[in-house]
């Protein structure tokens, strides 16, 4: 090989080694940005924004705060959900668990377990139970179907209504038979019903609001809060909540929202005012039927395990006595505890304020 040769290779040499460094090198950014991106994306390097799911991807049989049927037939619709910093309304409720728990659940939830400020599963205490509270609303409506869950003699939560013929003396027994005592307020729904002579309506002042409120409450001795009867209507109004939320303050009363009506403004207007609130999950008798409601009162655990805990409704219906009856006696081998409705109020309660102290 002549000379002039030689400097032909060693030159094609090097223009070979500059191009398969340069196409390593873009190989390596190439690397980069997808692990960035993944990262960035998947594993929630802004800590403020997390995406969990579209609503494609959603088994509506697993949503405890998206799909939900109430007596008036409110079925929310899902479109993408959201986790922007604290304030979270479309995934899974965690607030009624201890710390290490909610940190266990969100790992969990997102797959983040292996992220190094997310606490493993396996020190999480296998000795807690997940909380439900039943509530019973219409009670008193129907002396004889409300006997039926008066003989249930468990921590269920008696909603009665103000205008019940027997009212003190069902009120006397559900409390003998280990119930909490709720006031279920008539409120005025978007169809033209007639509800009940004491019903709250938007057409009403602040002044009559209030006035026929507190003999509403004045009936009760010793309750723990109330929920809206109906009330489709008057609870997407802030204004005609205002002075409820005021005398609920007052009185120390927790408020649940029986969400019927998407837009309702209730936990909003209890926030505002300081009062304790929370919102029911789930209806267990839309159908009066024994399998349908047994089904209900499983989608009920499923909610229960995922959030902590979980608020059903169910109503004085003769197949929602016999299903509970079957129900009660399943919880013992599940790791399921029945509480009243104030038991899990006051735990949110003072998580949240925990949260907004830190």
């Amino acid at each position: 090989m002549d000379k002039h040769q030689a400097i032909n290779e060693q030159t094609r040499i090097r223009r070979v080694c500059a191009f398969l460094r340069k196409k390593t090198l873009w190989a390596v950014l190439c690397f980069m940005a997808c692990v960035f991106v993944y990262g960035y994306v998947w594993l929630g390097l802004p800590q403020n924004l997390i995406r969990l799911t579209d609503s494609a991807d959603i088994d509506e049989d697993d949503l405890p705060e998206l799909i939900e049927v109430s007596d008036e037939d409110y079925v929310p619709t899902v479109t993408s959900v959201w986790r922007i910093d604290e304030h979270v309304s479309l995934i899974p409720d965690v607030s009624a668990l201890p710390d290490i728990m909610q940190v266990n659940h969100i790992s969990r939830l997102f797959n983040l377990s292996a992220r190094k400020d997310i606490v493993k599963d396996e020190i999480i205490p296998e000795i807690q139970k997940f909380k439900i509270a039943i509530v019973i609303d219409d009670m008193g409506a129907s002396p004889k179907r409300t006997d039926a869950i008066i003989a249930l003699e468990a921590p269920l939560t008696s909603s009665f209504l103000t205008f019940a013929p027997q009212l003190k003396k069902q009120v006397k027994q559900s409390r003998r038979a280990g119930h909490e005592i709720m006031v279920h307020v008539p409120m005025q729904p978007h169809s033209n019903v007639l509800v009940s002579e004491d019903v709250l309506t938007v057409t009403m002042s602040e002044q009559q609001i209030s006035d026929r409120f507190k003999k509403m409450l004045d009936k009760f001795e010793d309750i723990k809060g109330i929920n809206n009867h109906m009330g489709s209507l008057f609870t997407e109004r802030a204004d005609k909540l205002a002075p409820i939320m005021k005398i609920l303050a007052e009185r120390k009363l927790f408020f649940l929202d029986s969400k019927t009506t998407p837009k309702s403004q209730g936990e909003k207007t209890a926030a505002l005012f300081g009062v304790p609130s929370a919102h029911r999950h789930i209806f267990l008798d839309n159908e009066n039927e024994l399998e349908y409601i047994l089904r209900q009162l499983e989608k009920t655990e499923k909610i229960a395990r995922r959030n902590g805990y979980a608020i059903a409704i169910g109503h004085p219906k003769t197949q929602t006595a016999k299903a509970l009856e079957v129900w009660l006696e399943t919880l013992a081998d599940k790791n399921i505890e029945l509480v009243p409705l104030s038991v899990l109020i006051m735990q949110i309660e003072s998580l949240n304020q925990k949260s907004s102290s830190d």
